[in-house]
């Protein structure tokens, strides 16, 4: 069994939090950051050395194009006013991922006795293994709830475990990205189980994969003890739509609309504003979203989204892109439809709108 109690040390910080929507990693070029951080480092050098801490190791999953990656997660809590610490001596931590450790404090509160979110502090490390790296995504959400369970109760984990999935208000752990890539990656360091979302499980050889839907369920299996917890409540609220469309052509994006040869990608521009949605609970966008190419194909070459929240304006732009190859003998020539349905997952309430692109 892996375990050990850690105390980090290096250049600790405080971030502001903001709460958006793991999933992956871009390895950076450490001198561009050097001069950046060195202030920070001789400010908070030292900073857990000066407190007594309840320490937990563990581990979190993350992946970056084709390969996955285990990396060490040391939490700290110590006596403090509420704050999230992070070390950010090689890593620099993106808005998502910030908010989901807001996230996951929240959880881990409802788990301990002690105030976590008033009367003691979190610190959080990364371990990038001698890399600069830049983590963004939320998919360490539940990771970083167990790890935090664990220091502020003092109770063991089961470090032969991992998990990856994002973490939500209602202690319901939601999908993530990578999967394969990460089991793979646990099951050559020798770990016995990786944890995934409910739906997303995968057969990988050497290695048991277990859905979990709850942050309940993932507790049981690392032996962290559990209790009767009231979660809050979810509002998910779904307002008026605005939608901005356009299919670019992927060969020139200066073509608008999209005119294609036969045999060219096709890529699928859209923005959704003014979601006027409450984030919390709401585990991943593309659960509410379906998009229909020609032919029905559900298999794009290349799928993501941007999400930029305005909290004081209460604004939210979703940016989408979605790519789809040509098929094996081209295009028909014409114009084609693309329908893009977005669901209200409370009021399930549907919304259709469509593009067309033109093959000449």
């Amino acid at each position: 069994m892996r375990s050990s109690a850690k105390i980090i040390v290096g250049l600790l910080v405080v971030v502001s939090l903001g709460l958006a929507g793991f999933s992956g990693i871009m390895y950076l070029d450490a001198e561009q950051y050097k001069d950046d951080y060195q202030s920070l480092s001789e400010d908070y050098e030292g900073l857990l050395d000066e407190v007594e801490s309840l320490d937990s190791n563990y581990y979190y999953l993350t992946y970056s194009e084709e390969d996955g990656f285990v990396r060490d997660l040391d939490v700290s809590v110590a006596s403090g006013d509420g704050a999230i610490h992070y070390n950010v001596e090689n890593t620099v931590f993106e808005l998502d991922t910030q908010g989901s450790s807001q996230e996951a404090r929240e959880i881990a509160d409802l788990h301990t006795n002690l105030d976590l979110k008033a009367d003691y502090d979190v610190y959080l490390e990364f371990d990038p293994k001698d890399e600069v790296i830049n983590l963004g995504g939320p998919s360490a959400g539940a990771a970083q709830t167990l790890a935090m369970i664990s220091a502020a109760n003092e109770q063991p984990i089961n470090n032969d475990v991992v998990i990856t999935g994002t973490i939500e208000m209602d202690g319901s752990i939601g999908v993530v990205s990578g999967i394969e890539e990460k089991a793979e990656a646990a099951e050559e360091l020798g770990f016995e189980t990786v944890l995934v979302p409910e739906g997303q499980s995968v057969h990988v050889p050497g290695i048991e994969v277990v859905e979990v839907g709850h942050i309940e369920e993932a507790m049981e299996f690392v032996g962290l003890e559990t209790e009767d917890v009231v979660y809050p409540e979810l509002e998910l609220e779904v307002g008026d739509f605005s939608f901005v469309t356009e299919v670019w052509d992927y060969q020139d994006y200066e073509s608008h609309p999209g005119v294609y040869d036969p045999d060219e990608m096709v890529e699928l521009y859209f923005e959704i504003e003014g979601f006027g949605l409450d984030r919390d609970g709401f585990a991943e966008y593309e659960q509410y979203i379906t998009i229909v190419w020609p032919d029905g194909d559900p298999d794009p070459y290349y799928d993501d989204y941007q999400m930029f929240d305005d909290s004081l304006e209460g604004v939210q732009t979703i940016w989408f892109t979605n790519i789809l190859e040509a098929p094996a003998d081209g295009w028909m020539e014409g114009e084609h439809e693309v329908i893009i349905e977005v669901v209200d997952p409370v009021e399930d309430n549907k919304v259709t709108f469509s593009e067309t692109f033109i093959v000449e």
